[in-house]
């Protein structure tokens, strides 16, 4: 993996075998919170409190 790069098509490789493994773009998308996620987790356990059932 290279920490530096900055260009979301930079390829990401084992560092023992070399195998390519994904690109930063994926990387970033796979680990980044996803906002949509969170308003829809916290509307839920909103709705819990109040005795709403959804």
């Amino acid at each position: 993996m290279s920490p530096n790069s900055s260009c979301e098509w930079d390829e990401i490789h084992c560092s023992d075998c070399g195998e390519f493994l994904e690109t930063r773009q994926a990387f970033d998308e796979r680990h980044t919170h996803s906002f949509l996620i969170e308003t829809c987790l916290k509307s839920r356990a909103m709705a819990r409190e109040m005795g709403i059932r959804a």
